[in-house]
């Protein structure tokens, strides 16, 4: 009877008739409950852990994205600060004071009580408020477009350390079987050798097989540990959780055809707010060479309390404008103009050059991962081939067609096709990433 899954065999086994058949039934009932408990354990398994998993805990723990998050926010600040710079400034004073006047015998003593309103507005300072205002708003979005770098590079990285991981599980699941096979020829060749129908040599080399066999495997577990290891240094944990990683996403192993605007690339647009927060500070050095014009609006009250005499109160309003102009300042301004264009120019330069960089760039890595997309299904044709041949010559070894030499060039030409196309799924995954980064 055919089973088609583990309830179809349980159910199967716990419906044999036990009067007709008590060995049989017996068995098969126990058999069934042990399938079921397997079944059990293997549904609470911890369930692998994603690439969603992942970015989120880097997002609340990672240091050099969350340094980020919080620069991002205090230019936002920033920029709320150059506001004030616009509206007026008022201040309040009170004070009161006791003097003691002596003269010869004759002592006199006053009391003073000052009470006092002050409102100031700068008018016009050569259009530095404004200036100041505009390049906090370019720094805070050179801020965010740093943000935006460095989630990038960290999603990259987090990329690269997961299919590392992904890629050395099935390395080492590879080498596993490829463990198992050479030590199922070393049994082989050994029970040959002993029917004296086998080379001495030949046994030897079977077993520098399996000797090599179970340093790859070790090497290859070695390797994930500390691949792991890098993966939870991105995400700032003690140790990574005791759980396999998913398998990448399929997406990673398909032609990419996204279109991306230069211009809008978060270097370029870091470059370009640099260079606008450099033309603001041409302004600022600009405006020395004007004059400034503040409005003050002030009331003053005193209250004069002496002894053995009458109080005198006294109320005073003023208003004032005021205009300051500095003719001359030792070249000052003039040394700070030329600075400030100088290095406008600079900051415009190399917003021009991280353009012409992107581009490239993007363009290099779209070809290293189409290169690398073309290259994996010729690598996955070499294997399938390689375990044609291997099954074959294995056949007509154990038929005595072939000779151990001969045997031994198929395994070990399957073995190096098997990891050439794991490397190849790698490559693929490493391109992936990179035009994922230039993108």
């Amino acid at each position: 009877m055919p089973l088609s899954s583990r309830s179809d065999f349980f159910h199967y086994s716990t419906t044999l008739s036990y009067e007709k058949q008590p060995m049989i039934s017996a068995v098969m009932k126990h058999f069934g409950f042990l399938i079921l408990f397997v079944s059990k354990l293997a549904s609470a398994a911890p369930s692998p852990l994603s690439w969603d998993e992942i970015r989120s805990i880097a997002r609340e723990r990672n240091a050099s994205l969350s340094a980020a998050v919080k620069t991002v926010e205090a230019s936002q600040k920033g920029v709320k600060a150059k506001f004030g710079e616009f509206l007026p400034k008022f201040s309040l004073n009170a004070d009161q004071s006791h003097s003691t006047t002596e003269i010869s015998s004759l002592k006199k003593t006053t009391t003073d009580l000052r009470l006092g309103a002050t409102a100031s507005w700068n008018l016009f300072n050569g259009f530095s408020s404004l200036s100041s205002w505009t390049k906090a708003k370019a720094n805070a979005a050179e801020s965010s477009a740093n943000l935006d770098l460095t989630s990038a590079s960290l999603r990259r990285d987090l990329r690269l350390a997961f299919f590392r991981i992904a890629v050395l599980q099935d390395k080492i699941r590879l080498l596993e079987k490829d463990l198992k096979r050479v030590q199922q020829n070393a049994k082989l060749v050994e029970l040959k050798y002993n029917s004296g129908s086998e080379a001495r040599w030949n046994l030897r080399t079977t077993k520098a097989e399996v000797a090599r066999a179970e340093s790859d495997l070790a090497n290859s577990k070695v390797q994930l540990l500390a691949a792991r290891e890098a993966l939870a240094s991105l995400l700032e944990l003690e140790d990574l959780p005791d759980r396999p990683v998913s398998a990448p996403d399929p997406s990673a192993l398909q032609i990419q055809k996204l279109e991306t605007d230069s211009a809008s690339h978060p270097q370029v647009l870091k470059d370009r707010y640099a260079a606008a927060a450099a033309r603001e500070d041409i302004r600022l050095a600009r405006s020395g060479y004007f004059p400034s014009l503040d409005l003050s609006l002030s009331r003053n009250f005193t209250d004069a309390r002496p002894d053995g005499a009458a109080a005198s109160k006294t109320n005073v309003n003023a208003i004032a404008l005021a205009a300051t102009w500095n003719l001359f300042n030792g070249s000052i301004d003039h040394f700070k103009l030329q600075q400030a264009g100088l290095l406008h120019e600079a900051a415009e330069l190399s917003a021009a050059r991280t353009i012409r960089k992107v581009t490239s760039t993007i363009r290099s890595r779209e070809a290293d991962l189409n290169n690398a997309l073309a290259k994996l299904p010729a690598n996955r044709a070499i294997r399938e081939a390689a375990e044609e041949r291997e099954k074959t010559v294995s056949e007509q070894y154990r038929s005595g067609l072939k000779s151990y030499l001969d045997w031994e060039q198929a395994e070990s030409s399957l073995l190096n096709a098997e990891q050439l196309e794991i490397n190849s799924i790698n490559d693929v995954f490493n391109a992936f990433a990179e035009l994922e980064l230039a993108q």
